[in-house]
């Protein structure tokens, strides 16, 4: 490598796209660290903004509530003066003059006019504006009358128009109950304006205004312009939901303000609110004068970057000159500089220079050494590019290969190297190039000049730099053609005995074990070590123990076959297995030795049995469920009225056996689960599974000869609901519970069936094929049928399964 071009990269005359002054990156730097400062201030300064926002919803939010608790307490107190007013012994003996003056003076106290109303009439039976006894006006009864006489409870109104008093009013109205009954109502008028104090002082600094709205979102009064703003909508809620919420809303004049309300007992909102305007500015007070130091700092950073700046690019230049002279070769003359590190790099270059000259020269004399025994060398050298390019070759490689040097250097490696080999090689040569392996060597090989192959030992590895880059790959390339073939066929063998899933063994002369794979150590249990040399014998039955006993004496006579036979594991476990043996061709004049594959057929053999078992069980069901269908449609045609009602009653008993049957094979014939049975005959009868149908009951598999019965009886139970028991009304429903006890000497099922909600069903009616099926159609069970004055209820009583003693089990397995 030329070090003079090598060195050129650094020349400072040559163009880089990527250059940058010493001065913009300084700057850079400076931003670098300010900017983030300053982005931080901004950052902690948004936060402290959003802090102030949630302060100030969390004081709107607390400020309304507050003031609704006032106007609740100013309310209840109202209130509770009418209630007691409402519950006057006066009053309820119909002594009204006493009474009269009982209201009166709860009027002055309340500061409010009370009037009382007859419920039947509407007529007025007094009224505090009007002295006892003077005639009192009749009018229609107003909506608060008329509310307060439906509900029978307190209530208080929305803003509305007085028409005696000519101005808005809060009406609220008691009744007086007599035995129950609404005799007469209680009414105060209260003047909106009675309010304003409750709310005068939201404490939410001096320019918040409380409101209060009625339902309607009309403006019963405010903390300030009450006469202004009272009676028009509000505009501070619109779509709102819930019974508080803090909201940035334009308020009835047109103005943005921050929002909070809370809902009143009577439906009311209690607003407080307050200009954004006022609110924000402090905040923005404070981003004035963030925004002003930020740039001031910069204003003042920058020009002392750039100054600084200047004197570092000016050593810069003169340690770059230096540089350039080291790369032609000259000797680096020292620097004076008062930037400690650009004089260090100068007397650095200066060193370097010297030393430079001396290794180039022992460079050049241990390349010339290094040519020589390339050159010469017994053994093939290639030198190739990251890419895959050869840079060099010898001359021991191209007479491997048969190609001229200059023939060579115009192919790749890839172009010689066999496909095959290519995929193997590129895996083992990319590890090496990232550093996973320090060379790698294969067996591969090279076409030749002109047909044929050359089969090579290629050992890789990469030549770095210093800094520990790759430069490119050598390799050493060893001709290996004469001794490959025959080991690469008994390679091949062996590795297909080792990777087969059978046994393999062979057995010399004598009938002793020979080989033995690692499919033969997990199918016999015994390992290689144990049976090595043994006699064959040891996996025969204790009946055929002899050295060459049968079977394998007919394969030491020179025979080929295949039979299946009981062999022996080391634990003297029996299992079946196919074998098939062959002689070993060996030299003329010694005995034959035999190679035996050993196949496991015992999953085979059982699943033939199963198969055998699955047959017979499939007959004798399909012969059970014929009798079924036969004895259903036999029994449905006696008991059914005429060919319409055999036709459904006969295709719902099918539906029932069929979902039945499907049960039994999902579980290959085992058994299913009772929720599953009630599940599938039940529901298809349902409209609403989820409200007509209740079960309790623990999770119990029935037995296969207990499916099909308990599922017809279902289904019946079912039918005759859905025609004239529960299911027959909106409101019916079933109830279905069980449990299963443990008697003596077997498990027992009790099984409760409860129709509710249904009509009244007499006992006697609708008997026929279903009711048998249901009292007689389950074996052994026994059934309670009855019909209660509820509806139907039935109990059924099964046997499960026999439970087996512990010492029978023991004899059972035995």
């Amino acid at each position: 490598m030329n070090l003079n071009k090598s060195m050129g990269a650094f020349h400072p005359s040559l163009p880089q796209s990527h250059e940058r002054s010493i001065a913009e990156l300084l700057s850079r730097l400076v931003l670098s660290i300010m900017l983030p400062l300053l982005a931080f201030s901004g950052l902690v300064l948004w936060q402290f903004s959003q802090q102030q926002q949630h302060r100030a919803d969390k004081e709107a939010l607390l400020t309304a509530s507050a003031l609704a608790k006032d106007v609740d307490r100013e309310v209840t107190g109202f209130t509770a003066a009418l209630v007691g007013l409402s519950s006057s012994p006066a009053l309820q003996s119909g002594d009204l003059a006493t009474f009269y003056e009982q209201v009166h003076q709860v009027a002055a106290l309340i500061r409010a006019p009370i009037l009382l109303e007859e419920a039947k009439s509407g007529r007025q039976l007094l009224n505090t504006r009007r002295p006892f006894g003077a005639e009192l006006p009749n009018s229609e009864p107003s909506q608060v009358f008329k509310t307060v006489s439906a509900t029978k409870r307190p209530y208080v109104s929305d803003l509305i128009f007085g028409l005696v008093a000519q101005r808005n009013l809060i009406v609220v109205a008691v009744p007086v109950m007599q035995d129950g009954e609404v005799t007469s109502v209680l009414m105060a008028s209260v003047e909106p304006e009675r309010l304003i104090d409750v709310i005068s002082d939201p404490q939410w600094g001096d320019d918040a205004i409380a409101e209060i709205s009625d339902r309607n979102g009309i403006i019963i009064t405010r903390s300030r312009d009450f006469a202004k703003f009272s009676g028009y909508p509000s505009g501070l809620f619109g779509e709102v939901a819930g019974s508080q919420d803090v909201a940035r809303v334009d308020n009835i004049a047109g103005e943005r303000v921050l929002r909070g309300y809370r809902g009143t007992e009577q439906g009311w909102r209690v607003a407080a609110f307050r200009p954004i305007r006022s609110i924000e500015a402090p905040l923005r007070q404070s981003w004035l004068a963030f925004v002003a130091i930020g740039v001031g700092v910069l204003a003042l950073a920058l020009p002392l970057t750039l100054h600084y700046a200047g004197l570092i690019a000016r050593s810069i230049r003169d340690v770059a000159s230096r540089a350039a002279a080291l790369g032609r070769g000259e000797v680096v003359p020292l620097l004076e500089t008062d930037i400690l590190e650009a004089a260090k790099v100068a007397a650095a270059l200066n060193a370097a220079s010297i030393t430079l000259h001396e290794r180039t020269r022992l460079l050049a004399e241990s390349a010339a050494r290094f040519r020589s025994a390339f050159e010469q060398a017994a053994v093939g050298f290639e030198q190739t590019s990251l890419d895959g390019r050869w840079l060099s070759l010898n001359n021991r490689f191209c007479e491997l290969v048969g190609y001229s040097r200059e023939e060579c250097l115009e192919l790749s490696p890839a172009e010689l190297t066999h496909p095959e080999d290519l995929l193997v090689e590129t895996p083992l040569l990319e590890r090496v190039l990232r550093g996973d392996l320090p060379s790698a060597s294969i067996e591969k090989r090279y076409h030749k000049k002109g047909g044929g192959v050359v089969w090579v030992r290629s050992t890789t590895s990469l030549v770095r730099d210093p800094d520990g880059s790759a430069l490119y790959r050598v390799s050493v390339v060893e001709d290996i053609t004469s001794g490959h073939d025959a080991r690469a066929v008994t390679a091949r063998l062996a590795a297909l005995v080792q990777a087969s899933n059978d046994a393999i063994i062979s057995i010399r002369p004598g009938g002793l074990i020979d080989t033995w794979n690692p499919g033969a150590e997990r199918l016999f249990g015994y390992t290689e070590a144990e049976v090595l040399g043994q006699p064959v014998g040891i996996l025969n039955p204790a009946t055929q123990q002899t050295e060459a006993s049968t079977p394998f004496e007919r394969g030491f006579a020179g025979e080929s076959f295949r039979i299946e036979t009981l062999m022996r594991r080391n634990d003297n476990t029996l299992i079946e297995v196919a074998l098939s043996v062959s002689p070993i061709s060996t030299k003329a004049g010694t005995e034959p030795a035999l190679s035996v594959m050993i196949e496991d057929i015992r999953d085979r053999r059982e699943w033939e049995r199963q198969l055998l078992l699955l047959n017979r069980e499939l007959q004798h069901r399909v012969k059970n469920s014929l009798a079924v269908v036969q004895s259903i449609a036999n029994q449905t045609l006696r008991s059914s009225p005429g060919p319409e009602g055999f036709r459904k009653a006969f295709q719902g008993r099918l539906q029932a056996l069929a979902a039945a049957n499907d049960l039994l094979l999902q579980s290959a014939w085992t058994g299913s689960d009772l929720e599953g049975i009630i599940d599938q005959q039940l529901k298809p009868l349902l409209s609403d599974p989820g409200k007509q149908l209740q079960k309790r009951g623990t999770s119990v598999r029935l037995p296969a000869d207990l499916t099909v019965p308990l599922g017809l009886a279902l289904h019946e139970l079912g039918t005759n609901a859905l025609k004239y028991g529960s299911l027959s009304a909106d409101c019916g429903r079933i109830e279905i519970e069980w449990t299963v006890t443990e008697r003596d000497e077997h498990r027992e099922l009790v099984l409760s069936w409860k129709e509710t909600g249904g009509p009244a069903a007499t006992p006697g009616e609708h008997r026929g094929f279903g009711s048998t099926l249901i009292l007689r159609g389950i074996p052994g069970a026994v059934v309670d049928h009855r019909i209660e004055p509820g509806g139907v209820v039935c109990t059924m009583t099964l046997v499960l399964d026999i439970m087996v003693p512990e010492n029978q089990q023991a004899i059972a397995q035995r």
